[in-house]
């Protein structure tokens, strides 16, 4: 289950018969700007300070903003809060194993670096663990003192003052009924009441439905229906409340495979929904879902179609071959998500249906032009135009093939071949069509991993993994989150760990082949050049959306996502590193150039040197306003928190990548109070659309001979479309080029009909007029597979 749902779910009061079934100790509703949900108790860090006069102590609030849901703390910042609902706390079930533990001279305990071993829990709800530690192996004993259906605390019961927080769900139900059913409560009963018994039973059917382990809570609560009959109302309401709650989450993850593109598995699912559990605004939103799919599949039959009979009349009266070829392809790639791009030829097409008439070739070629130009640059663009729906389709047709070309100069055959046929060819409009240009996946998807190869860029020949959802549609774009497992384990290890998730929210999974483990990462342009081959190989070979790229580290492999994000902000919508063992030289240098890329950063409170950099980092991220959260596990250390991964999902969804074309951080004049992007390493030499290849040596650090206190050189960058002008601010560097173009949402710098003025440090450095060039966009588009934000041209400039 999606946690969000979980969450959401957990707030319901549910009746059953006399007893409540508090489903959540959240007591407030934190929804940020991009929908993402905290729930738990709004706090604020504090400081206590002694009045001067009375001498008493009083508490200041002051530091982070967080939310406390019992396990962790999410700190946030509340610039990004959309709104926020205060609530009164609400008990949710939970049981109690009181031991009397003393530990005298008790310490705190050495910070937790790695598990090394841990014993099962016991029926006495105890285990040993031992693991690694600055001062060496560190053995404890350890026991559960308290058991809600949302966290658990485990208390040391041996040398250490020392308790830990642990998501229910990271133990799993299985375990979970076991040790419930070892509580004293369900031990030794031969005294006990026959209703206190039964309240017992009652209770852990709703321990397991707030738990969300509906089929776990159903089934304790047949046994008990079997085993006491006269208690037949309370367990039939009982019943009805767990099938509610599923229904609830059924429809969630409805919602989630249609998200993924799933869309017959969704029909199926729907048409098979448990009549029992759909209720109300369940059954309400099932038939609304049916319908919308229902509708999207009506169309695309038609579209289908319509296709295969304007195919067949085209041939018949001997059309433009390449308009048949376009209509007969689009029978191939159109999606269900994507219908609305031919709705003006669905129109057309239903008009000439119900006339009865087949159409002169005039009128064929027309509907053809309304398929092929809209489904290339979208239905508002279609146009009837046969002559232009044939530059569209051959406009697609040389993107493929200069995308596919084996080499570099059979790719300037497919380009001066383009150029020949069509000399006026705009930038723009080969950018539009680009946009819906994805190249076909050689295998239908089955969720089984693929190595592939680099064939070209600096790191030819290295090997990745790929892992595409079950059932993807390869017309149509994913999400890619590209992982880095810790030391010691695979990349094939790790995608595994992920593969449910991607396939339930729709991402493409993707994994470098290096050993991290060994030497370690050594923050160098060759690694650096490596992902960015790698990532530039699945942009443009398969379908990765390029505005949804995620980068997701473990340990070791968090730090390599904190620097490959931190370097490179322009490519990635978020980053999400998980209990990262390095958080120094380009990392803590680099701070500045996360302002516009969401960071979602997990560790344990426990974790030692690395949780006091984590807070340094978020010191000057949160009153910046930079749009990152900090998920800290209470008394956890470098760990791998797997049931933090439905949480990552969900922020995820709502991610894309900022991409801003007006201004590229703040002017602090070289002072600590700017945000200028930042560079120190000849590899990390672009931000957005301001970049450098000639950084000035004195300003380059080099992690061998690494100087702290050596400054970087910097970036800062504001355009002005009304007045056509771009002022830039750089320090340590001989000169600085300008990427003139368009994000994926249309938005540019300038307006490429009027002159244009640069200003550099308070100096005007350049005037002229910005002409689109189709040569550049493929080249860059090449260079980066980024077929969404779109270079017309390169501007380079001397400070």
């Amino acid at each position: 289950m999606g946690f969000q749902m979980n969450l959401a779910l957990r707030t319901l009061s549910l009746v059953l018969i006399g007893l409540i079934l508090c489903c959540s100790v959240f007591a407030d509703i934190v929804i940020l700007k991009d929908g993402f949900i905290l729930q738990g108790t709004v706090k604020r860090e504090s400081v206590t300070e002694f009045d001067p006069v009375s001498k008493e102590p009083v508490i200041i609030p002051k530091g982070f903003y967080m939310v406390d849901d019992g396990a962790r703390r999410i700190y946030f910042n509340p610039n990004l809060v959309r709104t926020l609902d205060k609530r009164d706390p609400i008990q949710e079930e939970r049981w109690i194993h009181s031991k009397a533990i003393y530990i005298p001279n008790g310490k705190g305990a050495p910070p937790f670096w790695a598990e090394v071993e841990a014993t099962d829990w016991d029926s006495k709800w105890e285990r040993t663990l031992k693991y690694r530690s600055p001062v060496g192996l560190v053995g404890v004993f350890q026991h559960i003192s308290n058991l809600s259906s949302y966290s658990i605390r485990v208390d040391a019961a041996s040398k250490f003052v020392w308790s830990s927080m642990y998501l229910t769900q990271e133990l799993g139900s299985k375990k979970v009924i076991s040790l419930i059913k070892s509580h004293p409560d369900f031990q030794n009963t031969d005294k006990v009441k026959p209703e206190e018994m039964a309240s017992r039973r009652f209770k852990l059917v709703d321990f397991l439905a707030q738990a969300g382990w509906f089929e776990d809570s159903e089934k304790e609560l047949k046994s008990l229906a079997k085993d006491l009959p006269e208690h037949k109302d309370r367990t039939d309401k009982a019943q009805e409340v767990i099938e509610s709650l599923r229904g609830r989450e059924r429809l969630e993850k409805i919602k989630r495979i249609i998200g993924a593109g799933r869309l017959s598995e969704a029909r199926k699912l729907l048409d098979s929904f448990p009549m029992a559990e759909a209720k109300d605004k369940v059954l309400t939103e099932i038939q609304s879902l049916q319908s919308k799919l229902e509708k999207a599949l009506e169309q695309f039959l038609l579209a289908q179609k319509n296709l295969v009979y304007l195919s067949s009349a085209l041939s018949e009266k001997k059309s433009d071959p390449v308009l048949i070829k376009a209509v007969d392809n689009l029978q191939k790639i159109i999606t269900e998500e994507s219908i609305d791009r031919l709705d003006a030829f669905l129109s057309i097409s239903k008009q000439k249906n119900n006339d009865g008439s087949t159409g002169t070739l005039g009128e064929l070629e027309k509907a053809a032009s309304l398929a092929i130009s809209g489904w290339v640059m979208g239905n508002s663009s279609a146009d009837p135009n046969p002559i232009s729906a044939k530059r569209l389709w051959l406009t697609r047709t040389f993107i493929i093939d200069f995308i596919k070309a084996e080499n570099s100069q059979k790719r300037k055959g497919a380009f001066d071949a383009f150029l020949n046929k069509y000399p006026s060819a705009k930038a723009e409009e080969v950018g539009q069509v680009l946009l819906q240009t994805i190249l076909p996946i050689d295998s239908k998807p089955t969720g089984k991993v693929i190595e592939k190869e680099l064939t070209s860029g600096k790191s030819s020949g290295a090997k990745y993994s790929i892992r595409y959802p079950v059932d993807a549609n390869p017309n149509r774009l994913y999400p890619l989150l590209v992982v880095f497992p810790g030391t010691n384990e695979s990349v094939d290890s790790m995608l595994e760990k992920w593969a449910p998730f991607a396939d339930e929210y729709g991402f493409i999974l993707l994994g470098y082949h290096w050993q991290i483990g060994g030497i370690g990462y050594a923050f160098s342009d060759k690694e650096h050049f490596a992902v960015l081959d790698m990532l530039r190989d699945a942009r443009l070979n398969s379908p990765v959306d390029p505005d949804k790229v995620f980068l997701f580290g473990y340990e070791q492999g968090a730090s390599v996502a904190f620097d490959l994000g931190l370097s490179h902000p322009d490519q990635f919508a978020g980053v999400i590193p998980m209990s990262s063992t390095i958080l120094d030289m380009f990392i803590e240098k680099y701070w500045r150039n996360g302002q516009y890329l969401p960071f979602y950063v997990v560790n344990g409170d426990r974790s030692g040197d690395t949780n006091l950099k984590t807070r340094q980092l978020f010191t000057n991220w949160m009153p910046r306003g930079y749009p990152s959260i900090w998920s800290q596990y209470k008394g956890r250390g470098v760990e791998f928190f797997s049931a933090e991964i439905p949480f990552i999902c969900d922020w995820m969804r709502g991610k894309s990548r900022v991409f801003p074309m007006n201004q590229l951080g703040s002017d602090g004049g070289g002072s600590i109070l700017g945000n200028e992007f930042q560079s120190t390493r000849f590899c990390d030499n672009q931000f957005y659309w301001i970049g450098s290849d000639t950084i000035n040596e004195n300003r380059l650090n080099y992690p061998q001979t690494w100087k702290q206190n050596l400054q970087p050189a910097s970036f800062f960058a504001k355009s002005d479309v009304a007045t056509n002008t771009v002022t830039i601010k750089t320090y340590g560097m001989k000169n600085f080029y300008l990427l003139f173009g368009k994000n994926s949402k249309g938005e540019s710098q300038i307006d490429f009909d009027k002159p244009v003025s640069v200003t550099s440090n308070l100096i005007s450095k350049w005037n002229g007029k910005v002409t689109p060039s189709l040569d550049t966009l493929m080249e860059t588009f090449l260079e980066t597979g980024d077929r969404k934000n779109h270079v017309y041209a390169k501007v380079l400039i001397k400070p």
